[in-house]
């Protein structure tokens, strides 16, 4: 029993050496060849970036949470790191949460796929990029994932370029989304402002006011101030012009035409 724990301790440790070692062969390299490579020029696009992109990440491990917080800041992102499902849930559903989400499939409490419905199941819920982190593979699995509202994969013993091209397209798809979404609320908004006369308007035949939707008389001119953008002016028609001259003094008799319309403004 102890050789076994011995050899589980060693190969645990042994892994995680691993992964760090990787990561520090490919900076030396980096370094080695003055920087330059695709991976380079996806920093310097996302540094260009006024508000970098938050990425929670969602992970019961310590170990692989630290390297995927270190990971990501590397890259110019700013990491939310959270211990289980419930602290996740608990800072994506506060205002203003990240955005783009990695996430573990199995924690306790609260597992990946469960906090990917109730991500989902949010107001703004189609805003978030959910990327899973697992260790199950199969097609079953995968098809269980996607039906839960997860929009990417990628394996637990994952390449750290991989890994890095897909949180880039994460970041670009929230970024869009971000986007599109501001767009439409201004849309709202100037539509909102917007005032229309629409739809059939009780007026009276002798007084020619206007029963508005508070069951409330208005004044014609009133009524359509208060519903569209129009300013009205106070004005005679040449018909009414006519009525109100005295019948003794016709425009003809005094040298002068009737105008076409007196107006004030």
């Amino acid at each position: 029993m102890e050789t076994a724990m011995i050899f589980f301790i060693n190969f645990f440790f042994a892994k995680r050496f691993l992964f760090w070692f990787n990561d520090f062969r490919h900076s030396r390299m980096q370094s080695v060849h003055g920087g330059s490579g695709p991976m380079d020029k996806n920093n310097s696009e996302n540094s260009e970036n006024a508000a970098p992109v938050r990425i929670l990440i969602a992970e019961d491990d310590q170990s692989t949470r630290a390297l995927l917080t270190t990971y990501v800041g590397k890259w110019g992102y700013v990491a939310e790191p959270a211990c289980d499902g419930a602290q996740a849930w608990d800072m994506l559903s506060a205002p203003d949460p990240p955005r783009l989400v990695l996430l573990d499939w199995m924690m306790p409490g609260i597992d990946g796929l469960s906090l990917c419905r109730k991500i989902r199941a949010l107001p703004d819920g189609n805003l978030f990029h959910v990327i899973l982190l697992t260790a199950r593979t199969s097609a079953q699995d995968l098809i269980e994932g996607f039906a839960a509202g997860v929009d990417d994969y990628i394996r637990k013993d994952f390449n750290r370029d991989e890994l890095r091209a897909r949180i880039n397209v994460g970041a670009r798809v929230v970024q869009l989304q971000t986007a599109l979404a501001r767009k439409v609320s201004d849309l709202e908004d100037a539509l909102a402002h917007i005032k229309t006369l629409q739809g059939i308007l009780p007026i009276c035949m002798h007084c020619h006011k206007i029963r508005n939707d508070e069951e409330i008389w208005q004044r014609l001119e009133e009524y359509i101030s208060s519903h569209t953008t129009a300013m009205l002016s106070h004005c005679l028609c040449p018909d009414c012009f006519q009525s109100i001259t005295p019948s003794s003094s016709t425009p003809k008799q005094r040298g002068t035409e009737a105008p076409s319309v007196v107006c004030e403004p």
